[in-house]
């Protein structure tokens, strides 16, 4: 029978992953549509290497995790994944909206300015 903590890792850790993925494809989106990126590091990154720099980064946290996954294990994996995926949640969340407002607001904006154009 396998052990209900070690289930519920390994359901959070994909969970994680998966939210890691869905970041990066929505942050891409947005950096389409004429967003800048918000955090000062990745924007720096994205700026000096592109869209293959935000992927690099994804890379490297997709690393991470599974780093803090083999060395945290039990109870201490499923508190920091738990923490971690409603963070990405809040942060995917807040994302999609303002694409969302920001897509809406070309739609009824008869003068052809966008979100912060004077």
């Amino acid at each position: 029978m396998v052990n209900v903590v070690s289930y519920v890792s390994m359901v959070l850790f994909v969970i994680a992953l998966a939210l890691l993925l869905v970041d990066a494809v929505v942050t891409t989106v947005g950096l389409r549509l004429g967003y800048r990126e918000s955090n000062p590091v990745l924007a720096y990154v994205i700026r000096n290497f592109g869209v293959r720099g935000l992927w690099a980064t994804r890379l490297v946290a997709f690393a991470s995790l599974l780093l803090l996954f083999v060395i945290l294990g039990g109870w201490e994996w499923v508190v920091f994944g738990s923490i971690f995926i409603v963070t990405m949640v809040c942060l995917i969340l807040q994302s999609v909206n303002r694409l969302r407002l920001k897509s809406t607001f070309r739609v009824t904006n008869t003068e052809g300015k966008l979100d912060g154009d004077r």
